[in-house]
């Protein structure tokens, strides 16, 4: 159960970096959009300083938000299947629907410019995430196998009865 917990956390940690820094990026690169227009009718945002129009800033604006999304898309389904799904198509379905975002933009569906340089950089940040994750798993498995090893399961596998291939034993 331990083990669970500390997954949990690592999970949550990158979920909660991931949309920190999109939020932050939206507070100071660039406040035009729906939830903090609404969000200004309550609090003081105008009073936050706001990035110049540099290249920087307009690369953050523009891309790394999205970016940072994907992320923690990534580890909030990954977190959510239970790990019990397939990492690779877990991947693969969270670049589609980056994809599948863009296109609706396109299409008018949904407000914002398609730009194909997004999905590019989203499919990045997802190949990122998922590769974190994999070797989360596996120090995670590696951890867990060592500190366990000689732990006696209870359901009859390695570790509950000792192997002899077949043969009986001679006690004497």
């Amino acid at each position: 159960m331990k083990v669970k917990r500390k997954a949990f956390v690592f999970y949550g940690l990158h979920i909660g970096t991931a949309l920190l820094l999109g939020l932050l990026i939206y507070l100071f690169c660039g406040r035009n959009i729906r939830i903090l227009r609404l969000a200004g009718q309550w609090l003081p945002l105008d009073r936050l300083p706001e990035a110049g129009p540099g290249m920087v800033s307009r690369f953050a604006r523009n891309y790394l938000c999205d970016m940072a999304w994907a992320y923690a898309l990534v580890f909030a389904v990954y977190l959510f299947t239970g790990e019990e799904g397939n990492l690779g198509k877990l991947s693969a379905g969270c670049m589609i629907f980056a994809g599948i975002t863009e296109w609706m933009q396109l299409a008018g569906f949904l407000s914002g410019t398609f730009d194909i340089w997004d999905i590019v950089l989203e499919g990045l940040a997802v190949l990122m995430a998922a590769f974190l994750i994999k070797r989360h798993k596996e120090k995670r498995g590696g951890f867990y196998e060592k500190e366990y090893e000689n732990e006696d399961s209870g359901y009859g596998g390695a570790g509950s009865v000792p192997h002899d291939g077949g043969r009986e034993r001679i006690h004497g």
